[in-house]
């Protein structure tokens, strides 16, 4: 009994925003209690990897551990999965008759957490020998704080062989997994699995005690780009490393490496496909090993609810994005979003508008649906100032969640919509000349130490030639930029003349201190700077566009009725709200 069971373990053994440092203190004190100084000398492990996706990724899957194999790869992902899920798996190990099945299923107990189950089935007869191995696993995932979450899988075990259809040799054990998942950063994620931590043994009814699955400690690492796909590593007693690459929304290609961490065995490199048509999903993978011939595995899976859908999410439409209006977008929205109620009573949900790229947290508001009716919703999102930092135009996906209360659990459903985001600067003039404000930065460092300068200077002459507090400050910041040799230079490329007037044209506006480092700009550029410097002082200005052109009204701070006080030729004067405001022509700096 020893020996065939040690002989087909053998023949199948070939085969992201920060968080607290305490993420990272418990994925140390977990590796520290199931045994750290051996993670070095990790005992192979006699269990058959499963799932398609996961081995078209070289076996580097237990950091993401998102579908129904999760039970396996780590049981912590199973409560970030979010739905009902039943998949199956099929494969013919290395082409020599010994076929390998597994059916799962993933059961959603409330948004933190989540139960599975799964049935792994294993077996080999040439009509003289025969082998069968069946795995009954039990698992559980709760989340443990909003970065990190935690699994157990408790599994029952039996082998038995034959010989010319007789059993000679039988047994049952029991074994533990436990895993941890965190996400300490963007883009990133974190797993710590022990699987087997007890040594899963088999117990004859001879008295005989075989050990079946040794204990086994695997530590891996994701990391997802947006649009792009996911690149991950998993450690055990082999390196693996995976990659997936999402092309299109609904087809995924894998491929991945692993190798044994000591030992001459070559490299067993694996490729994947997947393809995702509603609520199914279809992959495959190819594992290549060095001395075995390949194996194809097969799975399908299906995502589903039991209680049926009371809210549809009808439409995504996205605008395009100016990250430099990034703030506007909480009031004003960049989009909108219809909700059709299926039920025949108010239905509050909850809807959440997330960007990986632009947003480190999903932004979320409580609505009230209209029975029976579709409801048109401003798309809004508060987004983080690191969407400043972006590096040219991209394209971006605008990922939108609509969740409520059904009749046991919260449901969500998800709807998705592409858009581009432009980089900082560019502005579309169509949309009017209120966009430019949020170009206007008074506090940043280097508009504030030039029009303090320029403002104590003016300030500290005895006498004020104005007569007036804000045109003196006007004249002053004008002079500071005529010393600096602040020059109107027309962009060559796209002038505001033009652009302006081309309607949906997108151009570009430089910041203050860009304009101030390279002391020359378009007519949009030069009015942006000198608004800015203006406001660091306290006085306000408008934005004033005609055809071809962008310039700057002054305050004066005066009532209409007080407008002869100003000394100025009345030509020269715009009443607005009351007051008598200058006008500003910034392309005469010099």
């Amino acid at each position: 009994m020893s020996s065939r069971w040690s002989a087909a373990a053998a023949r199948r053994r070939v085969g992201s925003k920060w968080h607290p440092p305490s993420a990272l203190a418990a994925f140390i004190a977990l590796w520290a209690a199931v045994g750290a100084p051996r993670a070095a000398r990790a005992t192979p492990s006699s269990q058959v990897p499963v799932g398609a996706r996961a081995l078209g990724m070289g076996g580097a899957f237990s950091a993401l551990a998102d579908d129904a194999s999760a039970l396996f790869w780590n049981p912590a992902g199973l409560a970030l999965i979010g739905h009902q899920e039943i998949a199956g798996s099929y494969a013919n190990l290395y082409d020599t008759g010994i076929h390998d099945d597994l059916v799962s299923f993933v059961l959603p107990l409330s948004l933190d957490r989540a139960a599975a189950a799964d049935w792994y089935h294993s077996g080999f007869d040439d009509g003289v020998l025969g082998f069968s191995e069946n795995r009954v696993t039990l698992g559980t995932a709760f989340k443990v704080r909003p970065w990190l979450w935690a699994g157990a899988g408790g599994k029952l075990l039996t082998r038995g062989t034959s010989l010319d259809g007789l059993n000679i040799a039988s047994g049952r054990g029991f074994g533990l997994d436990l895993g941890l998942l965190a996400s300490p950063a963007d883009h990133w994620r974190l797993g710590l699995v022990g699987q087997d931590l007890t040594g899963t043994s088999l117990s004859a009814p001879e008295g005989q005690r075989e050990r079946a699955y040794p204990r086994n400690l695997r530590l891996a690492a994701a990391y997802a780009w947006s649009n792009i796909g996911t690149a991950a590593f998993d450690v055990d007693d082999r390196w693996h490393l995976g990659v997936e690459a999402t092309p299109l929304p609904l087809v995924a290609l894998r491929g991945g490496v692993e190798k044994d961490r000591s030992g001459i065995e070559s490299a067993t490199w694996s490729v994947g496909l997947g393809f995702k048509v509603g609520a199914l999903r279809a992959d495959w993978a190819r594992s290549m090993p060095p001395t075995l011939a390949a194996t194809d595995h097969f799975s399908l899976a299906m995502e589903f609810n039991f209680n049926p859908a009371v809210l549809r999410i009808e439409k995504v439409q996205t605008h395009e994005l100016y990250t430099s209006l990034y703030k506007s977008y909480a009031r004003d929205g960049f989009g909108s979003i219809q909700l059709r109620s299926l039920q025949d009573r108010p239905l509050t949900a909850r809807v959440g508008v997330y960007i990986p790229d632009l947003m480190s947290v999903p932004s979320e508001q409580d609505v009230t649906l209209r029975p029976m009716a579709v409801s048109e919703l401003p798309l809004t999102a508060i987004f983080d100032e690191k969407v400043l930092a972006q590096r040219g135009d991209q394209p971006v996906q605008v990922q939108v969640t609509a969740s409520y209360q059904s009749k046991r659990l919260v449901r969500r459903e998800k709807g998705a919509a592409r858009t581009v985001a432009y980089a900082p600067g560019a502005i579309d003039w169509g949309d009017g000349m209120a966009q430019a404000a949020a170009f206007v930065t008074p506090r940043d460092p280097a508009v504030d130490e030039l029009a303090r300068q320029a403002g104590r200077l003016v300030l500290a002459l005895e006498g004020n030639p104005y007569g007036n507090r804000n045109l003196a400050l006007a004249a002053a910041m004008t002079d500071a930029l005529a010393d600096l040799g602040t020059a109107y230079v027309p962009d060559p490329i796209n002038p505001f003349a033009t652009i302006s007037s081309t309607p949906h044209a997108v151009d570009t506006i430089h910041y203050p201190y860009q304009t101030l480092e390279r002391l020359s700009g378009d007519c949009d550029d030069t009015t942006v700077l000198m608004a800015s410097m203006l406001a660091n002082v306290g006085v306000d200005t408008r934005f004033v566009d005609v055809p071809g052109h962008i310039f700057l009204l002054v305050d004066t701070g005066l009532h209409e009725r007080n407008r002869s006080a100003l000394g100025a030729d009345s030509t020269m004067m715009v009443i607005a709200d009351e007051e008598v405001w200058i006008p500003l022509e910034t392309t005469s700096l010099a």
